[in-house]
């Protein structure tokens, strides 16, 4: 069981397309200017259990979105983990884009995460750095933060950013 702050249908935001966000709940890494600090909490939201995990994926794909965006909160955090990893593996078998928010940098991500990170397309990687905040990243809220496209990265051995 892991809590979720809250889903969001049609998100146009958190990657390219309409997507369905899914908010986790929990984060340790407390960013100042916190666009989500509720979700910080893992008290926060409602409970979910692994057998949710259908109606999130049916739900996504009834309203017609072209992906899945796991954020938070953390979706990494330990509590958090065994969801996010059935979530994306589930949408990855039905061919769905999957786009995952970390506060870790790329490079640090510990190695007990990239079973997860390894079936993602992209990870927004690094934490939110409120002076470097800007509107004009997409898809992302400041400029220290990357678009990783992740096969690509895995396949070169290298980072490689994501290009629209």
């Amino acid at each position: 069981m892991t809590k979720i702050a809250g889903i969001i249908n049609n998100s146009v935001v958190d990657g390219p397309g309409l997507r369905t966000a899914v908010f986790f709940s929990g984060c340790r890494r407390l960013c100042k200017g916190c666009h989500n600090p509720e979700a910080q909490s893992f008290d926060y939201g409602k409970e979910y259990t692994l057998k949710d995990i259908e109606n999130i994926i049916t739900l996504s794909h009834n309203v017609g979105d072209s992906g899945i965006t796991l954020t938070g909160g953390h979706p990494l955090e330990p509590e958090n983990y065994e969801f996010a990893q059935e979530l994306v593996k589930r949408a990855k078998e039905m061919n769905i884009n999957v786009w995952l928010y970390t506060g870790y940098v790329f490079e640090q991500i510990p190695i007990m995460y990239m079973d997860l990170i390894s079936m993602c397309d992209v990870v927004v990687d690094g934490p939110f750095i409120e002076h470097l905040k800007s509107d004009k990243c997409l898809y992302r809220g400041s400029t220290n933060q990357r678009l990783i496209d992740i096969q690509q990265t895995l396949d070169r051995g290298e980072i490689i950013l994501w290009k629209e």
